[in-house]
């Protein structure tokens, strides 16, 4: 998803639709890949095939508390999608009730209607930057937990040494 080469891109996203929709048990835990920070980092127009993934599975996510909560119809659409942060929810209404087409169109577009408001210059210099951004947290988390486990084994080392 990160390479920016719009085939690819294109490819990676409706090969993850073919995994999920055959398999239930990575349906759900689909978020925990960081699959949608990286579908959302895609600077490309060609949205199609990663607006036919979101559709496929932003709601069914058991990102706060289980299958069941994710598709309680009692929650409102911004929390039952794991996308409900990252994405107004005017998006996530054309998403669900116009499909992946009008989603891509209008992810792309400048629209500033009753319905949505969206430029292409919110996706540009706000979504994008902002998904780089927690990039960027999780790489000094990651760096920090390397470190952390690093100092640990390199503590046992010197014990092994010793059989």
């Amino acid at each position: 998803m990160l390479s920016g080469e719009p085939s690819i891109v294109e490819a990676a996203a409706a090969l993850l639709k073919a995994i999920v929709t055959r398999n239930p048990k990575a349906m759900v835990r689909l978020y925990s890949t960081g699959a949608f920070y990286f579908c959302l980092a895609y600077p490309g127009s060609n949205l199609l095939s990663i607006a036919q993934l979101f559709y496929a599975t932003h709601v069914h996510q058991a990102f706060h508390g289980g299958e069941e909560a994710a598709v309680s119809s009692s929650l409102p659409l911004a929390k039952r999608s794991v996308l409900g942060g990252l994405l107004p929810e005017s998006l996530l209404y054309v998403l669900e009730r116009s499909g992946p087409s009008a989603f891509a169109a209008a992810m792309v577009s400048d629209s500033d209607t009753p319905e949505i408001v969206w430029t292409h210059k919110m996706r540009a210099e706000n979504l994008i930057r902002q998904v780089f951004l927690k990039f960027q947290m999780r790489q000094i988390q990651c760096v920090a937990h390397c470190f952390f486990v690093d100092v640990k084994v390199s503590s046992w080392l010197p014990l092994w040494r010793t059989f």
